[in-house]
């Protein structure tokens, strides 16, 4: 058991400070990054093409704008965390003290602050923390090399061959081959992953078949 004076006691009482102070910042993380954790195992599946990538992204695109949208969400999900911080006994939300610009940019003048309560402020900071996911998950979805991938994919599971295997150096040793060589080799492949069965030092294997848990 540890001691008050302890390395555990210590980073409790950190932990507790953190909570005091933005327990509601976490709560609204959480909420966007549920969604972009969903996403991440989903594209790590063996069995995910590129369009199913795609699909999935945009579905979550899709999701996070519903959330933004929706005039009740941020509502209750600032209410959760009130009742949470009052059930454990947190520091109530606050919005952060406004900082006095330097007297080079305002002068004599008292500087402007604008009277915003705290959830309205913190209303903002999820609307920034939703879009600045939105516009990322865009980003890499419209770069150029997914284009190449899906000509990529679609050679490799159709069997048809283009100009775009040429690009890839696992796709080079096919460089003196004919085109009618190369697509005979990856139309074996395709016949040989819709069967589950490949050819290795001039023997026939069989895929394990998945175990279910």
């Amino acid at each position: 058991m540890s001691t008050s004076h302890g390395d555990s006691a210590t980073r409790a009482a950190g932990l507790l400070a953190l909570m005091h102070k933005s327990f509601i910042a976490l709560l609204m993380a959480a909420d966007v990054l549920e969604l972009l954790e969903t996403l991440n195992t989903c594209l790590q599946s063996k069995q995910k093409t590129m369009n199913g990538m795609k699909v999935a992204v945009e579905m979550v695109l899709k999701s996070i704008e519903v959330k933004r949208n929706d005039i009740n969400h941020f509502t209750a999900l600032y209410k959760q965390s009130v009742e949470i911080q009052k059930e454990y006994d947190l520091e109530e939300i606050k919005s952060p003290r406004n900082c006095k610009p330097p007297n080079g940019y305002t002068g004599s003048a008292e500087s402007f602050h604008p009277g915003r309560s705290s959830t309205e402020y913190f209303k903002l900071e999820y609307f920034k923390l939703a879009d600045t996911a939105s516009s990322r998950l865009r980003d890499i979805v419209r770069q150029e090399s997914i284009a190449g991938y899906e000509a990529l994919e679609s050679c490799l599971l159709s069997g048809s061959i283009n100009e775009t295997c040429s690009q890839y150096a696992e796709l080079k040793r096919f460089a003196s081959c004919t085109a009618g060589d190369v697509s005979t080799s990856v139309q074996v492949l395709h016949r040989h992953r819709r069967t589950g069965q490949f050819v290795l030092g001039g023997l026939s294997h069989q895929r394990p078949k998945k175990l279910l848990c």
